[in-house]
């Protein structure tokens, strides 16, 4: 007991003195592993993304892989490339050997394995709703990577933390390629097994403390990340100020008849297949617009994915739909809203150009106004409702400038003062020269804002109201 007293006292007098050497190590470990993860960060996010879009048949033979690369032994990964940077290797020219150059080297590919699973996973947990609707408001590309990369941003920092984590603890990388040289290249791990082997236990176990400190500090890092995660999550409530009366509004707007000709959407032998059923079987004609269609139909009759079709977000099994060259925006009967402000939300896809951004600051506040969210524009989105996660959602689709608005039964999610506004801008939509259609299990709804209930079965398309051109 005596010894372990002397010990611990020891490494403290050492920490407290502020010991030279040991302060040195500390340092020069921080540096290289920070190097090593921001680097292995870099690396993994592309392979992460690419390993998300792969087909199926290919990526979990892929990710297997990655996985197993997760158990190699850093001795390995630092004997492999030994052999690529020592003089007779491939990349001998570059004389890495010994310096912090290797050992960063190293590093990276130890931890981009683990960096690229974990990446990986938080990107497979964003809701492929979400992605829809990205997709269907055309974002694409590095846009769409950088949303994506915004919605997982606490796996992301989790991702870097536990990298981090691996290349501080690590000693096999470091030992094989920094070679333990004093003041160049030796780290808390390789020194605390030099001065353990060479008797001095006081600074080996101040050494050994000090990375105890790092793993804490790192541990305490990933839980504020998770704490931050579930706040904005939760978010707050906001109570929707007084004063804002429904608008009026009649069983069906008073100039119907008179609304400008919308050309109907064209179905050529249309077939769908989803979870190994057979819809629509062979679609073929004309689905008309002028004045708002709604179609109505069984639950599972195949009516949210006609709209999917329609927009573009998931492709027919055969046939085709012409629209004409015109822009569909689908608004999901489940409101997927992105990680941060309504007003993000609502601004999201909308070029930055400054000569653009003073009118569409307009539009978005003229729009939040008719819809009752303008209380609402700088709360996070964790806290709506979801009539108001339902109101944003619309109002982020007319933002979007569509020819064709298709609403999934989001109406449903309305009280009636927010459905009274909903109708009342969906009219001046219509009246606009809007194409609209509309599912809805509320036939009363669906004749009060559109010419025609069209009924989605097994058979087809058959017309339950106003007329289907065949």
């Amino acid at each position: 007991m005596d010894f372990f007293l002397e010990v611990f006292s020891g490494a403290f007098a050492r920490l407290f003195a502020l010991d030279e050497e040991a302060f040195r190590v500390f340092f020069f470990t921080l540096k290289v592993g920070l190097l090593g993860t921001g680097v292995g960060l870099l690396v993994s996010l592309p392979l992460a993304w690419g390993l998300f879009c792969l087909p199926s048949r290919w990526k979990n033979p892929v990710l297997i892989l990655f996985q197993m690369l997760l158990s190699v032994p850093t001795v390995i990964v630092g004997t492999l490339v030994y052999l690529f940077i020592s003089r007779r290797g491939p990349l001998g020219a570059l004389e890495m050997m010994f310096t912090p150059s290797a050992i960063v080297t190293g590093e990276v590919l130890l931890i981009v394995p683990l960096i690229t699973v974990f990446l990986h996973s938080s990107l497979a947990q964003i809701p492929v709703g979400l992605i829809d609707t990205a997709v269907n408001l055309e974002i694409r590309g590095l846009a769409l990577l950088r949303l994506l990369v915004r919605e997982c941003r606490s796996g992301l920092g989790v991702a870097a933390c536990v990298g981090f984590g691996r290349v501080v603890s690590e000693v096999g990388v470091a030992m094989i390629l920094g070679g333990n040289i004093k003041g160049f290249t030796r780290t808390l791990t390789t020194a605390i097994a030099l001065e353990t082997a060479k008797g001095d236990t006081e600074l080996a176990l101040a050494l050994g403390i000090m990375l105890l400190g790092v793993a804490l500090g790192n541990a305490l890092l990933v839980h504020g990340l998770q704490v931050a995660a579930a706040r904005r999550q939760a978010g707050k409530a906001v109570e929707e100020p007084a004063g804002f009366p429904a608008p009026a509004i009649t069983d069906r707007f008073a100039d119907a008849a008179s609304l400008p000709e919308v050309p109907p959407l064209k179905l050529d032998r249309l077939a769908v297949s989803f979870h190994g059923r057979d819809l629509f079987g062979s679609l073929s004609g004309e689905l008309p617009l002028t004045g708002g269609t709604a179609l109505m139909g069984a639950s599972g009759a195949g009516k949210t994915i006609l709209l999917k079709v329609i927009a573009g977000v998931i492709p027919p099994s055969a046939g085709t739909v012409d629209r004409q060259g015109r822009r569909a925006i689908l608004v999901f009967q489940r409101p997927f809203l992105f990680s941060g402000t309504v007003r993000e939300n609502l601004l999201i896809g909308h070029p930055g150009r400054p000569e653009e951004a003073g009118k569409t600051c307009d539009r978005m506040q003229a729009r939040a106004t008719e819809l009752g969210i303008a209380h609402l524009l700088d709360r996070e989105v964790g806290g709506l409702s979801g009539g108001e996660a339902a109101r944003v959602s619309l109002a982020r689709a007319l933002l979007a400038c569509p020819d064709l608005l298709l609403v999934d039964e989001t109406l449903g999610h309305l009280d009636p003062v927010s459905l009274a506004r909903a109708i009342q801008v969906l009219e001046g939509f219509l009246k606009a020269g809007g194409g609209l259609l509309l599912v809805t299990h509320d036939r009363t709804l669906g004749e009060r804002l559109c010419r025609r209930i069209i009924q989605v079965g097994p058979t087809g398309l058959q017309p339950l109201s106003g007329s289907l051109v065949a």
